[in-house]
């Protein structure tokens, strides 16, 4: 897979599914992932990457918008280990070394591939 050719959002779903496809996200590893301070220690973020829908009767929805307004995650959602997320969609040019954000969470993934 030629990651360069990728928007951030066909890879980071690309990643997300490959992981839950091959059972390495454990409900510890999503729990880091809808955690604010877990987020910014590991990825130098400074909102959860996941963002949880509560399982009423899959009739309530979460926003995708966080703070003031601003959409900082896709509507599409993502079923993990029978949990239900929406992913963050901060992560500017995944092509460019930038902020640790992206690199340390490329670096994570890459690691629970393994």
């Amino acid at each position: 897979m030629n990651c360069t050719k990728l928007s951030n959002r066909e890879f980071i779903f690309i990643c997300i599914r490959l992981l839950a496809e091959q059972k390495k996200l454990g409900d510890e590893d999503l729990d880091i992932l809808i955690d604010t301070k877990s987020c910014m220690e590991k990825f130098n973020c400074s909102f959860p990457i996941f963002l949880e829908i509560p399982c009423r009767n899959n009739k309530q929805k979460q926003s995708p918008y966080y703070g003031l307004g601003i959409q900082k995650y896709y509507t599409e959602q993502v079923k993990i280990n029978d949990r239900t997320f929406l992913i963050t969609n901060q992560w500017f040019n995944m092509n460019k070394e930038d902020s640790g954000k992206k690199s340390s969470f490329l670096s994570w993934i890459l690691a629970k591939m393994n």
